[in-house]
Order: C-alpha cells, then structure tokens, then sequence
C-alpha cells in the first residue's frame, strides 16, 4: 500500500514537471497559425498574447522563415522584386490592421541592380484596431509576396488565428514581436537628430539630392533608403562624415527615364545606423534647404571668421597710409562738438567693420 501510494505521488510529480516544462509551448501553439510551406519559404501569424485583453488594439506578427540565401522584399523593394500584401477581408471584431516595417538591408545584384529586403527571417508586426473591446477575434489573412535567389518565385499564402476573450499576459511570441517592434524607425522628433540642408541639383533623367543630417551622438555607418514616385530610381550615393562623426551628408543620385523630377514632392527617407533606425517626410525643392541657406552650425563661425580677417588686414603695412588718414581725421576732431566727434568715430567703425 505504501509502495503503490510512494508511486503514485512519482507519477504526480514527474507528470507536473512535463506540464511546467512545456506549457508554454503549448500555450504558444494557441496562439500561431500554422505555418504555410511554399517552395523555399514559409509563413505564418502569430500573436503577443493568448486572448484578446482589454485594450483598443491587439499586437500580432506576420513570421517569415526562408531558406538560406532566399529572401523576400521590403515595402519598397527597389529594382526588382515585390513587397508582400495582405488582406485581412473575413476578419471579425477587427476594424483595421497597421503593418510595421522593420529595417532591412540592401543588396547588390547582378547588372548593378539593388534590391531592398529581408534573409533568412523576420516578423512584421501588425496592430490590430479592434471593433469591440473585450470580445473574441477572428483574423484571416491571405498573404502574396515574392520570394527570391536567382530567380523570383510568387506565392499566395493563407493563415488564420483566432483569440478568445479574456485578460491578457504576454505570450511566448511577444518578446519575439518586440524584438522586431525595436527594430521599427522611430519618427524624427523622437530623436535628437535634425535635418541641417536639403537641396537637389541638376536637371532630369539625372538629379542629385543633398541631405545633411546632425546628431548628438556619433554616426557609425550610416546609409539611407529613399522613396519617392515609382518613375524615380534613388542610388545608395555617397556620404560624408564630419570629423567628430555627428554631422553627415548624403549625395543620393535621382534617375528618372522618363524625365520625371521630384521637385515639389513629398519623399519618404530612412536613415539607418547602428545607433540611429529614423523615417522622416521631406518635401523637396530645387535650391532652398530647410534653413533657408546655410546652417546656423556653420553661420557663425564663417562670421567670426571673416571678422578676424578683417582685423588682420587693418593691421597690414599696406593700410597704415589708410590708418594715417583715419588718425588726422581724428585730430582735426579736437575742439568739436561731441556730438559730431562720436558720430565720425561710428562711422569710422561701422566701415571697418563692415569691409
């Protein structure tokens, strides 16, 4: 008797260290949709908690897992591919969706074609606006995307989910979610960083646009993604670090075959660094820059600048004839009214000065 009841309480205890040690999976597989295989890549949703909660919105994730060297493509793909798009239509208790886009990367293909995408895997975040707080959801959502190597492939893939009411907890997902949500660019007046010029230059099919960019803290590599008209192809261009790497300018060159120009529009800019993931509009103009000219970093010390030469140069052998002139004048002064005498002195200041 003892025997069988030492065995049972075994039993009990080694059957509670399975459900521990693998309830959050099970939990996790709850809240997934099952992945959608195609030909090189897979796909499905998944979200940051097990049951819908009280709050306005819902955090989901679209996960791609792709094969090695296989990639899919940024919402501005760049010379060749296509973005994925999605419909959520057959959702239910969902108003809207907003699809965040994490920082991609730039690749170099052949016949100087660059492309905008993602290798190996990543997660778009998705906030989902709900139509009733509290109740139970439905998403469907049918996905088309390309995927590509050598070649590009187009899928449409399917995959629902399905959240109950309840108070919610974060999951297994969430911090996977939020690992991609940190890699989200930040609007600009969430940082410290400032536009200092703005211009473009030239005339189409071949433009170039200026941006100069200052930060309190040091740029590393930085690089820009630029999104304009679809007429319009923006190359990675040049930079330019100042030498305490808090200032730099970008060259980005602007071709359009068709001779389409992107003065008066608004672009979409993406600045990407180690420090820095930043998305800001610019509206652009042929010859004006944000501040009207030349920055106010560098106005004062060109004034300051300028003011010593002028000093230095009052000081040369070549103007003490000029110097001797000026000191008669000063002694011809004596006996005069004061008046007179200090308005012929600020006379005599304002053109040195000025010159």
């Amino acid at each position: 008797m003892a025997m069988a009841y030492s065995l049972s309480l075994r039993w009990i205890a080694l059957l509670t260290g399975i459900y521990i040690l693998f309830a959050p999976t099970l939990g996790a597989a709850d809240t997934a949709s099952t992945w959608d295989r195609a030909e090189f890549t897979e796909v499905r949703l998944i979200a940051a908690t097990d049951t819908v909660g009280y709050d306005e919105t819902i955090q989901l994730g679209l996960q791609f897992r792709m094969d090695p060297g296989w990639k899919i493509y940024w919402r501005s793909p760049g010379d060749a591919g296509s973005p994925p798009v999605l419909n959520f239509e057959g959702s239910t208790n969902i108003v809207s969706f907003e699809i965040d886009w994490p920082v991609p990367e730039r690749f170099m293909e052949a016949g100087d074609l660059e492309t905008v995408g993602y290798l190996d895997s990543v997660v778009f975040p998705i906030r989902g606006q709900l139509e009733t707080i509290g109740e139970k959801v439905l998403i469907r959502a049918l996905i088309e995307y390309q995927t590509c190597k050598t070649i590009c492939i187009p899928i449409t893939a399917a995959a629902s989910l399905e959240l109950p009411s309840g108070p919610a907890a974060p999951n297994a997902f969430a911090k996977l979610i939020d690992h991609y949500l940190a890699k989200v660019p930040r609007r600009l007046e969430d940082t410290s960083i400032t536009i200092e010029t703005i211009s473009l230059t030239g005339t189409p099919p071949m433009q170039v646009l200026e941006l100069g960019l200052q930060a309190n803290k040091e740029f590393s590599d930085p690089s820009l993604l630029v999104e304009g008209p679809k007429a319009v192809r923006f190359s990675r261009g040049t930079k330019h670090l100042s030498p305490d790497s808090r200032n730099v300018i970008f060259r980005v060159p602007v071709e359009s075959h068709v001779g389409q120009t992107i003065i008066g529009e608004q672009i979409l800019v993406t600045l990407v660094d180690s420090a820095h993931a930043v998305e800001f509009p610019v509206d652009v103009t042929a010859t004006s820059d944000k501040k009207n000219g030349l920055s106010t970093s560098l106005l004062f010390p060109i004034l300051g600048i300028a003011l010593l030469g002028g000093l230095i140069l009052n000081l040369m052998p070549c103007v003490l004839p000029v110097l001797a002139i000026k000191v008669l004048g000063v002694i011809r002064h004596g006996g005069g009214e004061n008046w007179q005498v200090r308005s012929n002195f600020l006379a005599s200041a304002s053109g040195i000065i000025l010159s």
